[in-house]
């Protein structure tokens, strides 16, 4: 019995606190004059973005647009990069499995390779050098 009343105790203390960071945020915004919720959304957005699959113009699309616009694009890019990476998986996995020793030590060296470099390190040399 002693343990349900301590854990009912947490939860009561971490739902206090909680609330008490909900209030404080409430409080703070409202006497920096700063408006939350997603009113926002229908104000011009102002700004270009290159590529689009649905209409957007920089001088009369709102951020809303610009949302649908950046997912869109997101979810392209995401699909396009699933596919690729599961074609470059297939074929990299079998040809580790290959009988042919040169085309199996190169998939093993290539799997080797990416998988001792940090991703981070990846990440900044495929940003940099690429665009």
């Amino acid at each position: 019995m002693g343990r349900l009343a301590l854990q009912a105790a947490l939860v009561v203390l971490v739902g206090g606190l909680v609330y008490a960071a909900v209030v404080n945020a409430a409080q703070n915004l409202a006497h920096a004059n700063i408006a939350s919720g997603f009113g926002f959304w229908d104000n011009t957005a102002g700004f270009d973005i290159s590529q689009t699959l649905i209409a957007y113009s920089a001088s009369t699309s709102t951020f809303g647009r610009a949302f649908w616009v950046g997912l869109l694009n997101t979810l392209l890019v995401a699909g396009i990069g699933v596919v690729l990476a599961t074609v470059l998986g297939f074929v990299v996995g079998m040809a580790r499995l290959s009988r042919n020793w040169l085309v199996a030590r190169l998939a093993a060296g290539y799997v080797g390779l990416f998988r001792n470099i940090p991703l981070l390190l990846q990440l900044f040399f495929w940003y940099t050098p690429i665009p």
